[in-house]
C-alpha cells in the first residue's frame, strides 16, 4: 500500500498535531448534541485500528477494551502517547496487507461489499470527519486548530514529493 501509506501518515500526523493543540481542560468539556473531544478521538482511533486489523486479517474482538485504559483517559500528554502507540499498531497491521489483494472484492464485517483499497479510504474519510469535528470544537473554545493540508504537511514533517 505504498501510496496509501502516505495518506495514512498525513492523517496520522494531523491528528497527532490536533491532540497536541488541545488543552487538558477541553478533553471532556460537553457541548450540547455532540461528542466530547475525547469521545471523538476514541471513536476515530477505534475505527482506524479496527479497519487496519481487518485489512491485515487480524482479530478485532476485545478491541474496545484497549480504549478504556488509563492512557486514553488522561490528559493531552497521555493521549499523545496513546495515539502514537495506536498509530504504530495500525502501521504494523497495514504492513501485513497483501498488496496484490488491494482491489479484490470482499464483504466487510458490516455486510458491505468493498475492496481493501476502498475500505482503507473509508477509514481515512472517517478519521477526517471526526478530526474536523474536533477542529470545530477547538474553534468553539477559541483555539485555532493546526492547519491542513498544504503548508501543514511541511510543518508536520511530511515529505512533499
Amino acid at each position: 500500500m505504498p501510496g496509501e501509506l502516505d495518506a495514512y501518515e498525513v492523517a496520522t500526523a494531523h491528528t497527532a498535531a490536533l491532540i497536541q493543540a488541545t488543552p487538558d481542560a477541553l478533553w471532556d468539556r460537553v457541548w450540547p448534541g455532540v461528542r466530547t473531544l475525547r469521545e471523538q478521538l476514541l471513536h476515530l482511533a477505534l475505527v482506524r485500528e479496527s479497519i487496519c486489523r481487518q485489512l491485515a486479517g487480524e482479530p478485532t474482538s476485545g478491541l474496545c477494551k484497549r480504549f478504556e485504559t488509563p492512557p486514553w483517559q488522561g490528559g493531552t500528554a497521555d493521549l499523545a502517547v496513546a495515539f502514537t502507540a495506536h498509530a504504530d499498531r495500525c502501521r504494523a497491521s497495514l504492513a501485513m496487507v497483501d498488496g496484490a489483494k488491494l482491489d479484490a472484492p470482499f464483504t466487510t464485517p458490516f455486510g458491505n461489499r468493498s475492496t481493501a483499497r476502498n475500505y482503507f479510504r473509508v477509514m481515512l474519510l472517517e478519521e477526517h470527519h471526526h478530526r474536523a469535528q474536533m477542529s470545530q470544537l477547538l474553534r468553539l473554545a477559541e483555539i485555532e486548530p493546526p492547519p491542513y493540508p498544504g503548508q501543514a504537511w511541511v510543518e508536520l514533517g511530511i515529505p512533499q514529493d
